[in-house]
């Protein structure tokens, strides 16, 4: 099996294919690689002999940034647009997209979904209202006693039967 990069290079795959499971290393750079280093791109990687091999690899090594040096550098990327505060590196932090045009207003990242709206956990002493507050004495159709977070429950519960529950 060729071994590139520290990647090992499926063998039944034509070079042009094969090469392109490195990272940063796409279908172009690929038959670049393979015309420079004299190799046919459609002859298969476990084809290749010693030779082939080892100029396809300097060639990467010399020309490219490939798996972990072109992560970091994607990273530090990133970092240094959410340290400048420019409007990509806000976006970057609240985990919105921010290479879109205009952005969707429907969409809802999977981030924001996962957060919970509590502010404080659920124990025996905060379920039971005071005696002390003034919308106790409000009627029942006013806003719900509880100050617990509860999941959005989509069935037949309202939140008045919700409330009632948990007298």
């Amino acid at each position: 099996m060729a071994r590139i990069a520290g990647i090992d290079l499926p063998r039944n795959k034509r070079g042009e294919i094969g090469l392109t499971y490195i990272f940063g290393i796409g279908r172009s750079s690929s038959r670049k690689i393979l015309a420079n280093a004299g190799v046919d791109m459609n002859t298969k990687v476990g084809e290749w002999d010693d030779e082939q091999l080892n100029a396809i690899r300097k060639l990467i090594t010399d020309e490219f940034r490939v798996e972990g040096e072109l992560r970091s550098e994607v990273q530090l990327n990133i970092k240094r647009l959410m340290d400048i505060g420019c409007y990509r590196g806000q976006r970057i932090v609240r985990v919105f997209p921010c290479a879109v045009s205009v952005p969707r207003t429907i969409r809802v990242p999977a981030k924001a979904i996962a957060r919970p709206w509590r502010t404080r956990k659920r124990t025996p002493s905060n379920t039971q209202p005071t005696q002390n507050h003034s919308w106790q004495n409000q009627p029942k159709s006013s806003k719900s006693v509880w100050s617990v977070w509860m999941p959005p429950v989509r069935c037949m519960f309202t939140p008045r039967l919700i409330t009632s529950l948990f007298r």
